[in-house]
């Protein structure tokens, strides 16, 4: 479409107005011709049109336009009409950058009826009336999603071996996650090994064997013959106990010429076999497996310098640890007291005392490791 306009480059009077409607695809062309008063103006020598103007969201727009016999045709894109509303336009003569002249005009924006961004209804049925249909599929769905999580016998799609509750019993059985969980809450943190040692630091054919707070051990200077650090000797006062089940022992920082090992005793205390013989620099950890049911049987654990070793230097540090076979994180921790542990101590060590005056608490550890604790 095309619309013819005479604009008159000297101001006078109300600018002409050109009706459009909003989103125009068609691309209507302008054909203006100017004036100067009542005489037709004559477009200088290289000159060139162009079409400005303002829309209603402030932002502007300028397109070169053509100029024939006199006439200067502008087209009207669809950006230009993005907006509803009135939009101040002009023409603008401009030569090497110098702007000669220009005639001032309004684009009429209607409003569309219907936006561009506007969401098209899929049906003309009222939303309430679709509500019922749309609660029950919620309710199905529901119900779907319960039966495959737990199978329900009334079950059509689910099977006994094809539902969440049993994939996950399935992948607790495998991994040990419940096995893990249990033992955790019953011994400890995830170094199952109780700390303090049966031996404290001590000096031993040359060798001084230091107890770090952290549960690590270090072991400096010259060999003179065997010499050993005995986590536990199975029937001192350190008696360690596990439930049936599989376990990693480790010693991370063993060197060569040291060697660590594992042996176990039953309830009468009497030697009955060698769970581990040799935990050294190339393997620093071993399986452990606990047959008895009863967990009745307890560990020797002992790191050793044997005598053939002797007239060597050693300056090392060991972290001894025994995890379950289930947790695969082998990063060294401290062992860590029980909840029940904690607080058994802490009610054990109470002060029972009313009387005014200062009192000195005593623990008394008795052959069995038991611990009385009084207030003096």
């Amino acid at each position: 479409m095309i619309y013819s306009l005479d604009l008159d480059i000297t101001p006078n009077g109300v600018p002409q107005i050109v009706k459009l409607s909003q989103y125009d695809k068609t691309m209507p062309t302008l054909a203006i011709k100017l004036y100067n008063g009542s005489q037709v103006f004559t477009i200088p020598t290289g000159c060139t049109a162009y079409i400005e103007g303002t829309k209603a969201d402030k932002t502007g727009f300028q397109y070169p336009c053509t100029v024939s016999g006199g006439v200067i045709n502008a087209t009207i894109t669809e950006q230009m009409t993005a907006f509803a509303g009135r939009v101040p336009c002009e023409i603008v003569l401009r030569k090497s950058g110098e702007r000669k002249g220009s005639a001032n005009f309004f684009l009429d924006i209607e409003p569309s009826a219907l936006s561009d961004d506007t969401v098209i209804s899929d049906s003309d049925l009222p939303i309430i009336q679709q509500m019922p249909e749309y609660a029950q599929s919620c309710a199905d769905d529901a119900e779907l999603a319960h039966k495959w999580a737990t199978f329900g016998s009334d079950s059509e799609t689910p099977s006994a071996t094809n539902n969440a509750k049993y994939w996950a019993e399935q992948a607790e059985a495998v991994t040990g996650v419940g096995d893990l969980m249990t033992t955790r809450s019953k011994l400890g943190a995830k170094n199952l090994l109780p700390y303090p040692y049966e031996a404290p630091t001590h000096e031993m054919a040359g060798i001084m064997w230091t107890v770090n707070v952290d549960g690590s051990i270090t072991a400096s200077g010259t060999a003179t013959g065997r010499s050993y650090f005995a986590i536990n000797t199975g029937k001192g006062i350190l008696q360690l106990s596990f439930p049936k089940g599989s376990y990693i022992v480790s010693l991370e920082g063993i060197p060569a010429r040291v060697f660590g090992r594992m042996g176990w005793y039953n309830s009468s205390n009497t030697y009955i076999e060698s769970a581990i013989q040799n935990i050294n620099v190339a393997n620093t950890s071993r399986p452990l497996n606990v047959n008895d049911t009863q967990a009745t049987y307890h560990s020797e654990f002992i790191i050793e310098i044997p005598a053939t070793s002797a007239g060597t230097t050693f300056n090392f540090t060991v972290y001894p640890m025994i995890r379950l076979a289930t947790d695969h994180d082998s990063t060294y921790q401290p062992y860590a007291m029980t909840n029940k542990e904690l607080t058994e101590d802490m009610q054990a060590i109470e002060c029972d005392k009313t009387t005014a005056g200062t009192y000195t608490l005593q623990c008394v550890v008795d052959s069995s490791g038991n611990k009385t604790y009084s207030w003096v």
